[in-house]
């Protein structure tokens, strides 16, 4: 017999440790899945490169800015010793030159300006200009010349804004080889128009350059001075333009380096914030987990082991510390708790067995065998008891005291439990015994009253109907100690409340006298007692179920046995309160009188 227990006990503790070893490999899976590093990783690297792209982005429009600024800045410059040395070397010559190609540009009709497409024609039109050898024109295309060669600039020339046509016109424009006659002109925007020959200029700081895409250059910045004469009025223009091409290589540069530097740095700062992270972080929480992992599989074998997240020696100085503190402190917290539970669902069942031993006692005690008198066909009788605990204070009995006489009880004890069912026991053995004894049923209230006082140090008390049957006549003697209203139906009738006399309740009060009466039962009549627990069932919006409804039940079969008619009653109340809680006990006894044999 030991060996064959000890080999059972051994194959359940095998296949515990294989459940268990198995839950540990599942718990170190998940941990290298859900990997926080990994995670860390991941966001720090893409945080970096947010970062980085935004920082980039940033510098990039900075720098093509200071870019664009500065070139902006050496075209206006070019163009302001241009115009001073222009100036210089032709004195008012320059502003006569720029005023006679202007004068007859605007004398031009639109058609001729339109001519400008054949170059020879539209130049016969400025015939009257000097540009042979030692012409001003000759001397002012000299010095452009010579001052482009020196400053290393795209183009230079020399131009007067027409608003009214929208043109720029060439007074002297000299790029390499191409030379464009006086008073050739191009189109120009309203933009153009509006920075070059509206804009006040007060101080150095106020530069006139726009910036646009040239079919031959490409992107240009083109710097301007205005020219004006002694009374301020604008007579021409010195343009410089200077490529911005080599920004854009730049900016090439710039971006693919920056982009670099991020990408090195992001990696830097993501392997150095891993480790310590691994370090500070992970780490102690996978010690944490392994030890919550050990801890369960310890408890799943029975082991007694209670210290594993003390041993674990986590100095992080932070929240991760007070966790695995904390931790420690609840593992052996759980283990006097899970002593305290231990005892308390031993005493627990210990309870539950009594229960459920008091329970059967207290059925036991009662009438529960139907028919209970089978031999007597001059009445039949049914009756049930639902206590609303394990066990009731509702009691009901019956019992032939001679051949010729029943005795009917119901009973409703105050309160409910194991107090109200041993004042139960004790009030029903009491009744009964004097109902035994007694000549009628007022006398057995009456000492049954002083015999429950004498002894009741608890101050409960019992709530009695009692009757007693003389089979043979079928008169009914019956007194009501502050119970519920019987209920009677006459042979061809259906049932109704009797409303009777009440009495002062059982063990309430010393001294109390109880009224007897008398009705007479004929052959085919019903009686119902009942205790409050069914009139005052209640739903779950706390609606009672009332006398009514009970009659109505009664009244739906009314002819039915006295086992039925109770069933009725019985789905009735579940029908109404449903889920809600039951409150109260629910005792009933119906019972039918079939008059005495012929």
């Amino acid at each position: 017999m030991d060996k064959e227990f000890t080999g059972k006990e051994e194959k359940v503790s095998e296949i515990d440790r294989a459940k268990a070893e198995e839950m540990g490999r599942s718990v170190k899976e998940r941990i290298k899945k859900r990997s926080l590093t990994r995670r860390l990783l991941r966001g720090v690297m893409l945080g970096c490169l947010l970062l980085g792209l935004a920082a980039q982005i940033t510098g990039t429009i900075i720098h093509a800015y200071a870019l664009v600024r500065m070139y902006s800045l050496y075209a206006c410059d070019i163009a302001s010793y241009a115009s001073m040395m222009l100036e210089l070397d032709t004195d008012n010559d320059l502003k006569v030159l720029a005023d006679e190609i202007m004068e007859k540009y605007r004398s031009l009709s639109q058609e001729e300006r339109d001519s400008i497409s054949d170059p020879a024609k539209y130049n016969e039109l400025f015939s009257d200009i000097d540009m042979g050898e030692g012409s001003e024109y000759q001397k002012l295309v000299a010095l452009m010349q010579e001052f482009r060669r020196n400053s290393k600039i795209d183009n230079l020339y020399l131009g007067m804004i027409d608003p009214a046509t929208k043109a720029v016109v060439y007074i002297a424009d000299h790029q390499g080889e191409k030379e464009l006659h006086p008073g050739a002109w191009s189109s120009i925007s309203d933009k153009r128009i509006d920075t070059f020959l509206y804009t006040e200029v007060h101080d150095e700081y106020d530069l006139l350059y726009d910036i646009q895409r040239d079919q031959k250059l490409g992107l240009i910045c083109t710097g301007g001075v205005q020219l004006k004469d002694q009374s301020g009025r604008i007579y021409a223009f010195i343009f410089v333009d200077v490529t911005l091409e080599i920004i854009i290589s730049d900016m090439i540069g710039f971006v693919v380096a920056t982009f670099i530097a991020i990408l090195l740095i992001a990696v830097l700062v993501t392997i150095i914030m891993t480790k310590y992270v691994k370090k500070t972080v992970t780490k102690p929480i996978n010690a944490i987990t392994d030890a919550a992992t050990e801890y369960v599989i310890d408890k799943q074998l029975h082991r007694g082991n209670n210290d594993h997240f003390s041993k674990l020696g986590i100095k992080t100085k932070d929240e991760i510390e007070n966790l695995s503190e904390v931790m420690g402190r609840m593992e052996k917290d759980l283990v006097g708790y899970e002593e305290h539970i231990t005892r308390i669902a031993a005493e627990r069942e210990r309870i539950s067995a009594e229960l459920n031993m008091a329970t059967q006692i207290q059925v036991g005690m009662l009438p529960h065998i139907f028919p209970p008198f089978p031999e007597r066909k001059e009445f039949e009788i049914y009756a049930s008891m639902k206590p609303a605990k394990e066990v009731g204070g509702d009691f009901y009995d019956f019992f032939l005291i001679d051949d010729d006489h029943l005795c009917l009880v119901i009973a409703d004890v105050s309160g409910k439990g194991v107090p109200a069912a041993l004042f139960m026991m004790v009030s029903k053995v009491i009744i009964q015994s004097y109902a035994n004894i007694c000549g009628n049923v007022s006398e057995v209230l009456e000492r049954a009253n002083e015999a429950i006082l004498s002894a009741n140090q608890v101050e409960m008390f019992v709530t009695v109907w009692i009757g007693i049957l003389e089979i043979s006549t079928g008169i009914l003697k019956a007194a009501n100690a502050g119970h519920e209203f019987p209920t009677i139906k006459k042979p061809d009738g259906p049932f109704e409340l009797l409303k009777d006399k009440h009495g002062f309740v059982v063990g309430g009060m010393e001294g109390v006298k109880y009224r007897e009466y008398e009705v007479k039962l004929e052959k085919g009549s019903k009686l119902f007692v009942y205790t409050d627990g069914i009139p005052e069932a209640t739903d779950k919006d706390n609606n009672m179920f009332g006398t009514d409804r009970m009659l109505e039940a009664l009244n739906k079969e009314p002819g039915a046995s006295t086992e039925k008619l109770i069933e009725n009653v019985t789905e009735s109340v579940a029908d109404f309160v449903k889920d809600a809680v039951q409150f109260d006990d629910m005792t009933m006894i119906c019972f039918e009188y079939k008059g005495p044999e012929e």
